[in-house]
């Protein structure tokens, strides 16, 4: 070995500069004016604009992919916990059938607004903490690749805008639902493809 050479060598300079970004950042394109065409993509394509930090913003059956798997990690196990409880703890009760039959359930009576407020907890932890911390990706964002993000930085949002995102989101659909599917809608419409709760957390949705 001569005297100039070096071990181990020096590493060779990533392509265009990338180093070790994220992948979104390496295949950064310059991004198109809110007010041209670009913005106008269809929401149910692959692609369209990107977020102001560069990375590509998810589409809309994207999100409601990851909605429906997230709900069936909750909701399929609750339901299992209310029928088991039901089943144990309920009491019997007749009820009137619209053919003017008889026929004997299990209830639980005022009880069962318990587990709803216990579902209500657990579900407003689950997505504040996997959308707020670390990744930003609740297992059901995994399965499409999407995260929640910072609108401005792209870093985690933390727990507590976490909570908010769910928190805004979860009061929209108590006021009699369709305030709800209206927010759940909006990214249809948004430039930059965001729910009212997004728009309160400032977060954006990403492909990563």
């Amino acid at each position: 070995m001569s005297e100039r050479e070096t071990w181990p060598p020096p590493k060779a300079p990533a392509p265009n500069g990338s180093g070790d970004l994220p992948r979104y950042r390496q295949r950064q394109a310059p991004r198109p004016d809110p007010t041209s065409s670009a913005y106008e993509v269809s929401m149910f394509s692959g692609d369209g604009p990107t977020a102001p930090f560069g990375a590509p913003l998810a589409g809309w059956w994207q999100r409601v992919g990851a909605f429906v798997l997230d709900w069936l990690v909750l909701g399929v196990p609750w339901f299992i916990i209310t029928f088991a409880i039901t089943d144990v703890f309920g009491h019997p009760e007749r009820v009137l059938l619209s053919n003017g039959t008889h026929t004997t359930t299990k209830t639980i009576g005022a009880w069962i607004w318990l587990l709803y407020g216990l579902s209500a907890v657990i579900s407003a932890i689950y997505f504040a903490y996997f959308n707020g911390t670390r990744a930003g990706q609740t297992p059901g964002n995994r399965a499409p690749g999407i995260a929640v993000r910072d609108i401005d930085t792209g870093a985690p949002i933390g727990w507590r805008r976490g909570f908010v995102r769910f928190g805004v989101r979860f009061v929209l659909y108590l006021l009699f639902v369709v305030p709800g599917l209206f927010n759940d809608l909006f990214p249809l419409w948004d430039r930059r493809r965001q729910t009212i709760a997004d728009k309160a957390a400032r977060s954006v949705m990403v492909r990563i």
